[in-house]
Parts: C-alpha cells; structure tokens; sequence
C-alpha cells in the first residue's frame, strides 16, 4: 500500500495471470465493499389490514455478506411502501423480494425506525437459489445495529494521505493537507473498507483528529506494543485505547509523549533491532522512541549523543537511511552531501557506534533487503565520475565476514571495493579505587593486549598531542601473526580464521593525553571485541604533560 499526498492511495500487487507468469500491477483504492448490495429489493403486503384507519410509510434496505471474508456490503436501495399501507400487526405483514448476490453467504435485512435503518433478521443464502424473501411480521428494529456507509474521505486535491501503515489488524492512513492532523483507520480485518455504521459498531471503520495546542502535521505512524505511535513536526504522541484494548470508533485517545518533532523525509521512521528510530526535526538527530517502565510512558533517546560530529557541518543532514538487520545491526545513512554515516547499533548489548564511509562518488540513497543466506543485502545508489562521465550505479555492499574466510566468490571487484584505512581510538581505561576515581590521578599504560575477530594483522600507534613534551607520533608497532595456522591468504591478502589476542608492548607508555589507535589497512571488516590494559596509578593527582 502506498500513499502520497499528490494522490490517492494504490496499491502496488504481484500476482500470476492465467500462463501462470508473473505480474505486477498499480491500482488505486476505492474504500467500498468487494460485495455488492442486492440490486433491487421490492415489497408486497400480506393479510387484512383493513380494520387498520392509520396508514404508514415503512422503508427497507437489504444487504449481503460475504461468504469468504465476512464483509457486508453496503445496503440495497431502498424499499419503500409508497403509497402508505397499512399498519404491521398481526393480520398485516409485509413481504420483501430480492435476487441472490453472487458470493454471498446470508443477506440481513433493516427496516427505517425514528430516521434510523435498524436490524430485523437475517436469511441464509442456499446453493441453487436464484430469489429471497423475508417476512416481517411487526419485527422492532434494533436501531444499535445498523448497516455500513460508505466513506471514502479521499476524494480531490488537499484530501489525499501521505502517510500509510498497519495497525492491529487495520490499514490506517493520515495526514491530509486539508486534515493534517487526522488519522484514518480501516475497518478491522478489511483493509479497504472505511466504511461505519450509525451509531458505529467497534469493528468500523476510524477517524479521529489529533487536538494539539499546535498545528504540527503528522510526519508518521507506526504500530509498537498495544499503541500506534505518532511523529509530527512538533513532538511525538501514542494512540490507544484505555487499558490496551483493541481500538474502537468510541475508545481512542491520543496521549503526548516527547516533543522534539520528526523530519519529513521519505523515511521518518523505521524498526531497528525491535525499537523504533526515528528523525528528528533538522535531520541530524537519530533517536529511538521506547517504552520506559520507570516513568510510565515512551522516551526518545538520542543515538548521537557521544557523536556529535559525525553529523555537524553543512550537508550533513540526514535524507535516506536504511536498517541493515545481519550479520551486524548497522543503520545506513545518506548524507545530504552525498557522504555515507552508519551506526552499530545493538541495543541488548548497549552498543551504539558511528562511523563514517568514504567512496568516490557521492552515495543518494541505500535500501536493505533480506538474503538467502539469513545476512541482509545492502544497496546504494552511487554517482560517480565528472563531466560527461557522470553516472549512476546501483551497487551492492560486500558481505562481512561471517563464519570464517568468506569464499573468494563473495569478494567482487568494483562493488564498493575502494581501499581505506580504519582507526580504532579506545578511550583511556577508568577504574575506581579506594580514594576515589582513576579519572582524578595521572595514568600510565604499559602495555594493551586487544581482541580481534575475523581481521587482517594491524598496527598500534601512540600519538601526542601538539603542545605536549614528544609531540608527534610514536610506537607505531606492527602487530605480527602468531603462526602461519592462524591465517588464511585470499586474493594476495592474509585474514585471520576466526579470533585471537595479540599483545601490543608500548616502549614509552600510553599517556593521559596521548591517543592510542588500533590501525587496520584496506577493506577487510575489523572487528575489536576488547581491550584490556596494564595500567600505573600515580598517588598525586593532576594531569600529565
């Protein structure tokens, strides 16, 4: 299903035609029922009303319900007694007349009552049967029970959605510019159909206004524990009902929640890891929406928090991303400048790591797709060269490492292949003592020994700062192979076959204000799983020049 606020709903479908190939089609939606109403309903009166003085008009509508999906049409034309007859009693009935629907499983009949069509009873359809008929003998109609009307709230210019999603078992849509703070919710189990009786029934078609002391469109929806959560420009909302019951025409709210407002963009929010990640207002801040027991209502964690030059700078808004589920949980961000920004994130073990991506070329846009093999497949849309040379490519992102060696075949040229060099900067190690934090004493490291997975040998480097006694880079130190049984060679470069502990002896120490980095050449994934430190407390606190 999609949506766009230039046009009405459609649907996009695969299906096979009668050769049995494939096919795809569009189409737009039209909100009515798939069965139809019987085509005409006629009426004749039985008995002796004569003894009767009064003489009363009574109007009947018919309609069918489908005998695969339940669904009920909408009503017949009516069926009017005009001229007037006599009153229904027990010496006068009336005897309404229609032909069989096709498809139709039972046909239930309403009958005018105070301006309202109410229920009087119901006939099976029976197989071979090609005409029905009902009696009603002085039936009261049960004007709580009364038949669907059509709604189809998307009908011209200023009236179509642009946002479209599920929830609870209803195809729900939003965001009109003549409504743009209004939710529309189909009828339950029966996606294209909004239609809603009078008074409404719980499974009816819903539309409910969001009423906010500003005018702040809704960006997006999107289903998460027994709420619809809800991103407008201006903050962010839950729709429930009370006690997270189902959602029904008379018990829904909506409840404020945050309020840093959502980016309108092509993709405002996706599920990440099970949570929901959304784009704040300005396009430079990721931030997940969960559910926080201790306050009793739904939080908006900034994912940038320890980072936030990944994002700063002209063009660094973020306009495409995409969530990457195997064999790392990684969010893929375009930038508007055309540079690629990811982070690690994997929420059960509290890890949250951003990182750049260079390529030459500038990266538009990135999508991911489930593979055969259980890893998902990355796509970037890349242009590269100058001039007439400029083109667009769609490429694919090279499998990660995963089990083992990959097999040469999972390595193609020219699919974002490019050398570079990655730099591991751990901070300096903290510990608390018995007079207080490591942080407040001057420290020294000796020696590092880091773990590493599926990795290539690499190099450990101190650097210090300009301005400090021995500026300047120093150390740099070529972590060897242990044995030639720990690697393997493919395409003229060494991997390491599954992980190992390397030592990295660091002659002049690692100091408070020098930075160590863990520096991994070429392409290859290099995975840092830890970092243990020999560390020297001196007793006088300060810092070290």
């Amino acid at each position: 299903y999609v949506a766009h606020v230039s046009r009405k709903p459609g649907k996009i479908m695969r299906t096979l035609d009668d050769d049995g190939n494939e096919v795809w089609s569009y189409e737009e939606l039209v909100f009515l029922p798939t069965i139809s109403a019987p085509a005409s309903v006629w009426h004749e009166g039985e008995g002796d009303g004569s003894g009767s003085n009064a003489q009363v008009q009574y109007s009947y509508v018919v309609t069918a319900i489908d005998d695969v999906t339940g669904e009920e049409s909408l009503p017949s034309v009516p069926a009017t007694t005009d001229p007037p007859t006599y009153h229904l009693s027990s010496n006068w009935h009336i005897r309404l007349h229609w032909h069989a629907v096709e498809g139709a499983s039972e046909y239930r009949v309403y009958r005018m009552e105070a301006g309202v069509y109410g229920f009087i009873g119901r006939v099976d359809a029976e197989a071979g049967v090609t005409e029905y008929n009902f009696l009603d003998d002085n039936i009261t109609p049960d004007t709580e029970d009364s038949p669907p009307r059509a709604k189809d709230p998307f009908q011209g210019t200023g009236n179509y959605p642009s946002v479209v999603f599920f929830h609870q078992q209803r195809l729900g849509f939003a965001s009109t510019d003549n409504q743009p703070l209004t939710i529309w919710l189909s009828q339950a189990g029966n996606f294209e159909n909004l239609s809603a009786s009078l008074p409404p029934e719980d499974d009816d078609g819903i539309e409910v206004t969001l009423a906010a002391t500003q005018a702040n469109r809704i960006v997006w929806a999107m289903s998460d524990r027994n709420a619809l959560a809800v991103g407008t420009t201006g903050g962010e909302w839950i729709l429930q009902a009370t006690e997270g019951a189902a959602p029904t025409p008379s018990d829904l709210s909506f409840q404020p929640q945050t309020s840093h407002g959502s980016q309108t963009c092509s993709t405002p929010v996706l599920r990440a890891g099970g949570n929901l990640i959304y784009l704040q207002r300005g396009g430079r801040v990721l931030r997940e929406f969960q559910y926080s027991f201790s306050s009793d209502r739904y939080e908006s964690g900034d994912l940038g928090i320890l980072a936030r030059h990944i994002l700063r700078g002209t063009g660094k808004n973020v306009v495409h991303w995409a969530w990457q589920d195997e064999p790392y949980g990684i969010l893929w961000c375009c930038l508007e400048d055309g540079t690629l920004a990811a982070v690690t994130y994997m929420k059960e073990h509290d890890v949250i790591g951003w990182h750049r991506h260079e390529t030459a070329g500038k990266v538009l846009d990135v999508t991911s797709l489930p593979g055969t093999d259980g890893n998902s497949i990355v796509f970037f849309l890349v242009e590269r060269g100058e001039g007439d040379a400029k083109k667009r490519y769609v490429e694919r992102l090279r499998d990660f490492f995963h089990g083992g060696t990959p097999a040469a075949d999972q390595h193609v040229d020219g699919v974002f292949n490019a050398e570079f060099t990655a730099r591991c900067i751990p901070c300096l190690p903290e510990s608390n003592m018995q007079n207080g934090s490591s942080f407040l004493h001057v420290r020294k490291i000796n020696a590092v020994k880091a773990r590493v997975i599926h990795s290539s040998p690499f190099k450990a480097q101190v650097t210090t700062p300009e301005g400090s006694v021995g500026a300047g880079s120093r150390d740099i130190y070529t972590v060897p192979a242990r044995g030639s049984a720990d690697y393997s060679v493919l395409k003229g470069k060494t991997y390491l076959e599954g992980h190992g502990d390397w030592a990295v002896p660091l002659a002049s120490g690692w100091r408070e204000n020098d930075r160590l980095e863990l520096i991994f050449d070429g392409p290859e994934p290099a995975t840092v799983l830890g970092i243990v430190a020999t560390v020297e407390v001196a007793d006088m606190a300060g810092n070290q020049k």
